[in-house]
Parts: C-alpha cells; structure tokens; sequence
C-alpha cells in the first residue's frame, strides 16, 4: 500500500488473485482500492479474506525515511472478535506501530 503507483502496478500486472475463501479479493481495481484505503487509514482489516475464521489488523512499521520496513499485526478467531472491538484493536495495532516507528527514527508518524 505504501509503494509508489508505479511500482504496486509492476509487482500487481503479473500477479494472479487466487480467491482463498468466498471473502478475498481476486479483482485488481478492488485490490487497488483496497491498497488505497489501507495507505489512508494507516491500517488494514482482512475480514477473513485468507482464512475464513480468522480476522487479523495490521498496521506499517517504518523508518526514519518514511519507509515501510516491518508491519505489526494482530490476529483472532472471527468468532471472538466483536466489531465494537475492532475499533479498540485498529488504535492498540496503530499505536504500536508508531512506538516501534519512532523507535526506528521516524518521527512523522502518519499512521
């Protein structure tokens, strides 16, 4: 989500989407969009998109140059994960990644 457009259509052009549950995404143009909310938010949800009982959050980690070096995530079984909770995991997710952001000198956290 966090490279330029031109490299995401480099690596995107010869993928193939495989659909793992009813739920992935297996369209480029809705993986895009995808891509684009998830640079917007800061964070990502995947509601089952590659295992069907699993929900998982995650959020970049970078560098003092911006880079997205690592990512933070967290995982659990659909079943236990409320979406009232889903809002406090997205913040502890988001404000994980920045410590270990800052930690690695990037100082304008945009996530």
């Amino acid at each position: 989500a966090y490279l330029s457009e031109e490299k995401q259509n480099d690596i995107l052009e010869s993928y193939d989407f495989k659909s793992l549950t009813i739920n992935s995404i297996t369209d480029l143009i809705q993986f895009k969009e995808h891509l684009k909310l998830v640079r917007e938010n800061g964070y990502s949800v995947d509601k089952g998109e590659t295992h069907e009982d699993l929900s998982c959050i995650s959020a970049p980690v970078m560098d003092k140059s911006g880079d997205v070096v690592a990512g933070i995530c967290l995982m659990n079984e659909k079943s236990r994960t409320c979406p009232e909770n889903i809002t406090r995991y997205v913040d502890y997710i988001k404000q994980k990644a920045q410590f270990i952001s800052r930690q690695l000198g990037h100082s304008n956290c945009i996530i």
